[in-house]
């Protein structure tokens, strides 16, 4: 080979390199400014003090994967720091140069992220977890937009690399709950970049995802981050127990995030990615990780899935918004973090969005949505695999406690146990003929537990059948479960009467109550300061003197009556005066605010009353006693 084709060579591959370069540089953005570690500014979080054992995951099919080929946005310009970026759609063959996702499912069809949960019952405890994250006073908020954010795209972008991308090592801070890769970080990858450098990098011909957190590449060249994960995409498996992930709830990023060709299609066909300002210490299934010291149970798990209300009308919304609506109905939305504020929607940065359609997603309050469980959908607590048909469990009604009452007085307070109950729960009495009687006051306190009130005052006695519905639909009926009694009610009557217990002073005296119609407190005053609320007291008189014994008792109908003079001439004779009676219905100005009964200023008549038991009749009755030497 002589020189000349020598040199022709050579400048054929110069040219190649060349424009190699070039179009590189017109794919990837410029990279971001090296940054100190943070290493020293992250607080090492603690393990819980015991959690389940680690049960091995079930083997799972590989899955089929789609055929409707993924698009993989490609900056036409070489940085981010652009007033505005153009972006072009790219779909690749497996034979381009450039990889795409072309052909890749995000994890299997069946995993939860892919499975819809628009008919699983509403959680038990959502009412306290939506009230928690705010309630009406939060609204939805998509954290991605077209345009640039504080100079840079506003979203969670992501990385497509060649299954023989170079790995490089990264030293991770939580690297006893990360895995520690090495990870194949290109050159001047695409990070989000917020406080959480969050670098997602999907390796497409070997089907594996990685996403890092707080990502930051150090002036020495060196990669850090703060925790690192490592996904399987054609898996089911979920990360160890406790382990963390670039998320806080130990669950993967890129499968929850809003991306534009999706939306553009008209349907999202997985759950979208959501946090809030406040987390329990814990986390359910699927997530891995809690990120919290609070226990109250009233804050939402890491993990909890929630849905838009079937009930909120998407009509008139624009097509964006619209479509990410019914994603959220249908698939809903899955609690991730606890960075930002509550019910912040993860997306990919892209030009092509429309913000201000994008901002009436903001028209969405917290009180929109409603907590789900899917527990029934679980195969395996260490597996994502979800059932994607569902037989919903039996509703179960075990007891009812108490199961009969009476027709009038107090509204019976009733306790209901079984299994699958639900917010939204209705519950209410029905005898042919009759109208049905609702429960009043449903508190669900778990989908084993209710407490309810039965309104049966004037209702036809009976043995009534007891229905119990959830909102899904599902019914349980027990034949004759309530019983409606009457009787003819006594009315109540302050009674009682003394009976000495010694012949000398101090003088101890035993009052017994004796009064009608089901008392169910006592107020005693015994005239010379001294008070009671028991029902039968004993009492010293220390002197001799004349006092007033009064008996205030209340029913639960809060109808009060009072008492009669009760005289003591010596220490074998004690004399009961009367006055006429009246009946109190009116609590307000008798009860006080523990509850006790203020009785009023009483007149006396005369009646001799031996030692032995004596009853005296009057509804409201004062007794003086006059205790002589």
């Amino acid at each position: 080979m002589n020189a000349r084709k020598i040199s022709g060579i050579i400048i054929i591959l110069l040219f190649f390199s060349f424009m190699l370069a070039l179009a590189s540089a017109s794919q990837i953005p410029s990279s971001i400014p090296l940054q100190k570690s943070i290493s020293s500014s992250i607080p090492k979080p603690s393990l819980p003090v015991s959690y389940s054992p680690i049960i091995s995951s079930p083997s799972i099919a590989k899955p089929v994967l789609s055929s409707t080929p993924l698009v993989v946005r490609t900056p036409v310009t070489s940085s981010f720091h652009e007033e505005k970026t153009q972006m072009e759609d790219t779909i690749v063959t497996q034979s381009s140069e450039i990889l795409t996702l072309d052909g890749i499912q995000i994890f299997p069809e069946d995993n939860i992220w892919n499975v819809p949960i628009d008919t699983m019952p509403v959680d038990p405890r959502s009412d306290d977890y939506i009230r928690s994250m705010g309630g009406d006073t939060q609204t939805a908020k998509p954290q991605f937009y077209s345009g640039l954010k504080n100079g840079v795209p506003w979203g969670i972008p992501y990385n497509v690399v060649p299954g023989d991308q170079p790995k490089v090592d990264v030293t991770i801070y939580y690297e006893h709950e990360s895995d520690c890769g090495p990870y194949p970080i290109p050159e001047n990858p695409l990070i989000q970049q917020d406080h959480d450098f969050h670098m997602l990098i999907v390796d497409k011909e070997n089907g594996y995802l990685y996403e890092l957190n707080k990502a930051i590449q150090q002036a020495d060249g060196n990669w850090t981050a703060g925790s690192g994960a490592v996904y399987n995409l054609s898996s089911n498996d979920l990360r160890t127990i406790c382990f963390t992930s670039a998320d806080a709830a130990g669950l993967p990023i890129l499968p929850g995030l809003v991306r534009y060709e999706e939306v553009a299609a008209g349907e999202i066909r997985h759950a979208i990615r959501t946090t809030a300002i406040d987390t329990q210490k814990a986390f359910v299934w699927p997530a891995r990780h809690y990120a919290s010291d609070l226990t109250n149970p009233e804050y939402p798990p890491m993990g909890q899935r929630f849905r838009l209300k079937s009930s909120f009308d998407t009509s008139g919304y624009p097509d964006q918004a619209r479509v990410i609506m019914e994603a959220m109905k249908k698939y809903g939305v899955i609690l991730a973090d606890n960075a930002g504020g509550s019910w912040d929607l993860s997306g990919v940065p892209d030009e092509r969005w429309d913000n201000e359609a994008l901002k009436t997603l903001r028209n969405i309050k917290g009180t929109d949505f409603e907590a789900v469980n899917v527990t029934s959908l679980m195969i395996h607590p260490d597996s994502a695999q979800a059932r994607t048909s569902v037989t919903p469990s039996p509703l179960t009604l075990t007891s009812v406690m108490p199961n009969s009452a009476q027709n009038y007085g107090a509204i019976p307070a009733v306790n209901l146990t079984g299994s699958d109950f639900t917010q939204g729960i209705n519950i209410y009495l029905n005898l042919t003929g009759q109208p049905d009687i609702y429960a009043t006051n449903i508190d669900v306190q778990s989908s084993e537990f209710i407490t309810c009130n039965f309104p049966i005052t004037g209702k036809i006695p009976g043995q009534w059948d007891i229905i119990v519905t959830n909102p899904d639909g599902r019914t349980i009926k027990q034949d004759n479960g309530f019983t409606i009694t009457t009787s003819e009610q006594e009315p109540i009557q302050s009674k009682f009467y003394g009976i000495p217990g010694t012949e000398i002073f101090p003088l101890t005296i035993q009052f017994i109550d004796a009064s009608t119609g089901s008392p169910s407190a006592w107020q005693w005053n015994f005239g010379d300061g001294n008070n009671s609320t028991e029902q039968n007291p004993i009492h010293t008189y220390n002197t001799p003197g004349v006092f007033i014994v009064q008996l205030i008792v209340a029913n639960n109908t809060i109808e009060i009556s009072a008492s009669s003079i009760m005289t003591i001439t010596n220490t074998n004779h004690l004399s009961v005066q009367n006055n006429g009676f009246s009946k109190i219905s009116n609590p307000e100005n008798i009860l006080n605010k523990e509850g006790q009964v203020n009785g009023p200023s009483l007149d006396s008549g005369s009646i001799p009353v031996t030692r032995e038991p004596v009853y005296s009749n009057p509804v409201i009755q004062s007794k003086a006693l006059n205790v002589l030497r």
